[in-house]
């Protein structure tokens, strides 16, 4: 026989226990009995600072991080306590010893990075539990999983992974996913990776936006012609194709409310050799559209073509990426010798997929440089992002309008094409950037 409580909650975040039956108090003194102790709770979803409050999806509680509870397990739940959940989580396993622990929550607690402490405390094992649908629940409307997990914190087991049952919002089984966690000083995260291939000495040809390690700052990746200093990087020569297939493995695989919280992870030395998997990244990197090099704000160095391949009516300011990709630039190695040797870039091979990808790229740029230009201004520099805005327009908030809303019908056929090749190529990309440990299964 168990015994259940339906945890009881204030504004203040506690735990009536003075209101608890005589009965339920006698089985909190009980260590055996506690053992049978079902303590279920449905926490509500309030933050200290979140990633819903910058998107202008949600909002958070200030005062969360300021809670009683929170400044009495500081010293456990270090990030977690911007969390109500882990603060109500920590309490229970603190006070309610041996306990079996049953919750809705988000996964944030097993996999993300900012719990690492959090987990080097909750020891317990894992008896099962499923996820669902956030928004299938009042009130939520982000697109990430909530899962119910049951723990019995009587057995003290380090979190690694859990496996755990899908179901959609109509109850539908979609078989099963597994969430790892991280534990203290580890360093194998996507951008613990990048972050060895800075180059802040090399010569800028663009720049990389990074944040976080999840499907869930998916939009924040992006390659950007302006520096605002706010978790980028610079790309270099040196280091383009390690941007390239950043940009690539954080974008080829759509996020989704099952993967939103999946980590990207530093990769195994596989894709060192895999010369095609790095020229896939650069071809796919080069024309997704969160590639926004535009000339308005500098230089365009991001032009894979050469002018009589596209019509340009004049000469580009910068034939560099047509370089690279010919390997036809020297690279300053001076951060790897002594002796500040210089090497020229490799010649780059494309796979048929990729092939098709520069196609599609091309007509687009052809039929942008074979436009009449006698009454609106002519850009021989304009970058794909600048193409993009020329047929598809900014709608009254200045926000790029969808290629729908163009009005030449040629160009959605283009662009549609060129979606298309991408979404073939990302494809070819996606066993191989499990294959190399970027993502887990």
């Amino acid at each position: 026989m168990s015994f259940l409580i339906l945890l009881m909650l204030q504004g203040g975040g506690g735990i009536i226990a003075s209101k608890l039956p005589k009965a339920l108090q006698e089985i909190l003194k009980n260590e055996k009995k506690r053992e049978k102790l079902v303590i279920y709770i449905n926490p509500p979803y309030a933050e200290a600072a979140s990633t819903t409050q910058i998107t202008e999806t949600g909002s958070n509680k200030a005062l969360v991080a300021e809670s009683w509870i929170a400044k009495r397990y500081c010293d456990k739940l270090g990030g977690a306590k911007n969390e109500l959940f882990t603060q109500f989580f920590m309490r229970v396993y603190c006070e309610i010893k041996g306990c079996i622990l049953a919750s809705f929550s988000t996964m944030k607690y097993i996999n993300a990075k900012n719990f690492i402490l959090f987990r080097s405390i909750f020891k317990s094992h894992f008896l099962g539990g499923f996820i669902s649908p956030a928004d299938t629940f009042d009130n939520v409307k982000g697109q990430f999983p909530i899962g119910f997990l049951v723990w019995n914190t009587n057995k003290k087991e380090e979190i690694q992974e859990i496996k755990v049952d899908i179901f959609d919002s109509q109850s539908y089984f979609l078989g099963q996913k597994s969430f790892y966690a991280e534990s203290k000083n580890q360093k194998n995260y996507i951008n613990d990776w990048y972050r060895l291939y800075y180059d802040k000495n090399g010569f800028e040809i663009g720049v990389m936006n990074t944040r976080g390690n999840d499907f869930l700052n998916q939009n924040y990746i992006r390659i950007s012609s302006d520096n605002n200093f706010n978790h980028t990087n610079i790309i270099t020569p040196r280091n383009l194709t390690i941007s390239c297939i950043y940009l690539a493995v954080r974008h080829a695989i759509s996020a989704t409310w099952i993967n939103d919280r999946d980590q990207f992870y530093a990769p195994n030395s596989l894709w060192e050799e895999d010369r095609e998997f790095q020229s896939d990244c650069l071809a796919f990197s080069l024309f997704h559209g969160q590639n926004k090099i535009s000339r308005q704000n500098g230089i365009n160095h991001f032009i894979p073509f050469t002018e009589r391949e596209i019509g340009a009516k004049s000469a580009f300011e910068s034939d560099f990426m047509t370089r690279f990709i010919n390997g036809k630039v020297e690279l300053d190695n001076t951060r790897d010798s002594l002796l500040g040797n210089k090497s020229k870039s490799e010649k780059l091979e494309f796979s048929h997929e990729a092939k098709a990808v520069f196609e599609a790229g091309r007509e687009i740029y052809a039929y942008y440089h074979a436009q009449d230009f006698s009454t609106k201004p002519y850009n021989v520099n304009a970058s794909l992002y600048d193409i993009k805005e020329f047929f598809q327009g900014r709608n009254p908030q200045g926000k790029m309008n969808p290629p729908s809303k163009a009005e030449d019908s040629h160009y959605k056929t283009l662009i549609s094409t060129l979606t298309e090749s991408l979404n073939t190529l990302a494809k070819k990309l996606e066993p191989k950037i499990y294959e190399y440990g970027f993502l887990r299964e």
